[in-house]
């Protein structure tokens, strides 16, 4: 999911800069904020920057999940 732009950048940056997405991947609590991340396919492969880790687990049904924030 594209995460809209909130910042105040001026114009004259990259359209890249401050673009942020949410993953939603399998459990994996080896993920933290501040560490970096590559989608190697798709309209948002790039390099970017987790600015927040949720972890999602439910121990009688299927979600086992971490949801992650993140910005190029």
């Amino acid at each position: 999911q594209e995460l809209q732009d909130t910042s105040t950048k001026n114009s004259s940056e990259s359209k890249d800069n401050g673009k942020g997405i949410r993953i939603k991947i399998n459990l994996n609590g080896n993920l933290n904020r501040g560490d970096a991340v590559r989608i190697t396919f798709g309209d948002y492969a790039g390099a970017y920057l987790i600015t927040s880790v949720k972890h999602t687990l439910d121990f009688e049904g299927s979600a086992w999940d971490t949801e992650i924030e993140c910005r190029r």
